[in-house]
């Protein structure tokens, strides 16, 4: 069964893919498969932490654990059974948020890993989809049926921002490096930009985000067909555009290295 997304470590040296019901993890520089692992059909609850090697994934029955790498092993595994559909760690590694909880999947709940247990329950108006951290690990910004990007004092359980402007439901989310903006993709097929500190809405522009570059001067998008390209951030603008070696539909997902050189591309064919 073909992938339909993939996870690269913030070390580069890791990659992972979810097949149908299992998940593999590769070894990015020589490409051996380090292992596989069962998880719910196409799931999407997966996140390396970016402190450190370790990879986090839902199970089935909608249990969380967290396994060392490279070899595999389950190092913790969180007591309540959230079942959620993403996953994302806070910049210290220290605690997970988790997507798409509960009955009605709009509760977002934050876990301290060392002790396991959930400090904040964060309740939204729709579904809840990617949660992003900014930088100071405090504003987690979670993307929203509602179409709206909500924003959050996690120490305190406070919403901050409501940031609004898209015209469908918010798919992804990602602060920059130096946590002074925000973009976010939905349904519509088009980037938002907004200023974090004021919550104005800076740009808007067709394609979906993928990355910002290490000196947040350029973000890289998907625009439909076999087509990627990186949009300038001082003064506007296309900087390049490249094409995904597969004709069709193009490239189901994208993920770009840590140090802004090297896109990885899903293509069709798994």
């Amino acid at each position: 069964r073909p992938a339909k997304a993939l996870w690269l470590s913030r070390s580069g040296r890791y990659l992972a893919a979810p097949r149908g019901t299992w998940l593999a993890v590769w070894d990015a520089d020589d490409g051996s498969r380090l292992f596989e692992q069962a998880v719910p059909r196409d799931a999407r609850a997966i996140a390396f932490d970016t402190a450190g090697p370790p990879l986090v994934h839902a199970e089935s029955g909608g249990g969380v654990v967290l396994r060392s790498l490279p070899g595999g092993e389950v190092v913790q595994g969180l007591e309540e059974r959230p079942a959620p559909d993403y996953l994302a760690f806070d910049p210290s590694g220290q605690r997970l948020a988790a997507s798409a909880c509960g009955r009605n999947q709009n509760a977002v709940l934050v876990f301290d890993l060392p002790s396991g247990k959930v400090v904040a329950r964060l309740y939204h108006p729709h579904f809840t989809t990617r949660t992003a951290w900014h930088p100071d690990g405090r504003r987690p910004a979670v993307g929203c049926w509602d179409y709206n990007v909500h924003v959050w004092d996690v120490e305190t359980g406070k919403r901050l921002q409501c940031l609004a402007g898209g015209t469908a439901e918010t798919t992804r989310v990602a602060y920059s490096h130096g946590g002074n903006l925000l973009a976010a993709t939905s349904w519509s097929n088009q980037t938002l930009l907004w200023d974090t500190d004021t919550g104005e809405l800076l740009a808007q522009a067709a394609g979906l985000f993928t990355a910002f570059a290490a000196d947040d001067r350029r973000l890289g998008f998907v625009l439909g067909g076999t087509q990627v390209g990186i949009w300038s951030l001082r003064g506007g603008g296309a900087f390049r555009l490249l094409h995904a070696p597969q004709a069709g539909k193009g490239p189901g997902d994208v993920d770009i290295s840590p140090d802004g050189r090297t896109a990885m591309f899903l293509l069709q064919e798994g």
